[in-house]
């Protein structure tokens, strides 16, 4: 069996359960659910997942021309975004020029090799997610997100239920093995429901990797959909919020998750990884970021929040050729050879507008209502007169 990158198309439907799109109460969800997500690319006009759910609503909307449109503008991303059979265009399916771009996206694809069956799974409804092991039992550890259990599969491949029902889990999406301490972590979370009551429940649970005893559930309140998990050297946890578009962090000896940076710095944030020497990686909508821990820094004004900064990489760890902060690496690499050292200074210039964040929307970036008319940098009569925002 020939394998491609369709691990996206997982992330699709794990990420856009949360743009299943808050369908309004309204005759025509479809409609309302395509007036969604073109509000969202006029945010993220780079992010191919969009523009792939832009074709799939337009499939099921009948509109195969704008649906094959939006296929064909993915064409030379290499994002992984094949149209399977079965999910979203059956509609186009017999259609000569949807097949035409399909088999153009699929050939762009580099292949895998042919990978061997280590185990299968004998319930249909488990609906698995994460997956993780532990090579000092030789057991698999599987997330369910219809059944809402973590199950375990020994080395004979006989499984059963590792999580119990008391434990309250909902959806089961990242797990993360931590064998140094002997743990298993588990994202649990309600985010993915296209209706969830009431506010989302997202939580890291930590269980005895060999008693299976649930030993601590671990609430982050400002998530929106929690989906991945991941275990540094020292014991500290990063967790992926999808629908936030956040990073969050549990240092070591800490009590509760910190955001990253600012919520929404890391659009479509899903798996989550950390290598031996501290370096996070994320997966996000656009690509593959790597967060340099050598730039931590906390920011004074936001509660002290841990900030990093990141740089995109590809899926050999090799430099992203047009990420600005790979291009600047490049640059002073170039002056050092030269025997350059550079250095720079900053002067701050900005605007401040009397929008909020909807009004912003509604205007579509486009003239924007400044707080005074004209210029004030130097003006204290104007700066004085906005003292509460000030």
């Amino acid at each position: 069996m020939t394998m491609y990158r369709l691990a996206v198309v997982l992330l699709i439907s794990i990420s856009l359960g949360a743009v299943s799109i808050a369908q309004e109460d309204t005759a025509d969800p479809l409609r309302a659910q395509l007036l969604r997500i073109k509000t969202l690319r006029a945010e993220r006009p780079g992010d191919g997942i969009l523009a792939y759910y832009q074709a799939m609503t337009h499939a099921s909307l009948g509109e195969s021309e704008q649906a094959i449109g939006e296929l064909r503008g993915l064409l030379g991303r290499r994002l992984g975004l094949i149209p399977p059979p079965g999910l979203g265009f059956d509609s186009l399916w017999d259609d000569a020029d949807f097949q035409a771009v399909r088999a153009r996206l699929e050939a762009e694809e580099v292949r895998t090799p042919e990978a061997p069956e280590r185990l299968r799974l004998a319930d249909p409804e488990l609906i698995p997610e994460g997956v993780s092991f532990d090579a000092q039992s030789e057991r698999f550890f599987i997330g369910s997100i219809a059944q809402r259990k973590i199950l375990v599969v020994d080395s004979t491949g006989q499984s059963h239920a590792f999580s119990s029902p008391s434990d309250k889990l909902d959806a089961v999406l990242g797990l993360a093995v931590d064998s140094a301490r002997r743990a298993l972590y588990a994202v649990s979370t309600s985010g993915i429901q296209e209706n969830p009551q009431g506010k989302a429940r997202n939580a890291v649970m930590r269980y005895d990797l060999d008693r299976g005893r649930l030993q601590l559930r671990i609430e982050i309140p400002s998530a929106l959909q929690l989906n991945d998990v991941a275990v540094a050297a020292d014991g500290s946890l990063y967790a992926s919020d999808t629908r936030g578009g956040s990073v969050y962090r549990l240092k070591k000896g800490a009590s509760a998750f910190q955001s990253v940076g600012v919520a929404g710095a890391f659009p479509g944030a899903n798996g989550v990884a950390v290598a031996p020497d501290g370096t996070v990686f994320v997966a996000l909508s656009t690509g593959i970021a790597r967060l340099d821990p050598a730039t931590q820094r906390r920011v004074p004004w936001d509660g002290n929040v841990p900030f990093f900064l990141g740089e995109f990489v590809n899926g050999d760890g090799s430099p992203y050729p047009i990420c600005p902060r790979q291009v600047l690496k490049r640059v002073l690499k170039r002056a050092e050879k030269l025997g350059f050292a550079a250095m720079c200074g900053h002067e701050y210039e900005w605007f401040n507008f009397a929008e909020t964040p909807q009004s912003w929307a509604e205007k579509k970036g486009v003239a924007p209502t400044t707080i005074t008319p004209g210029m004030f940098g130097y003006s204290l009569l104007r700066m004085g007169d906005q003292r509460g925002f000030f």
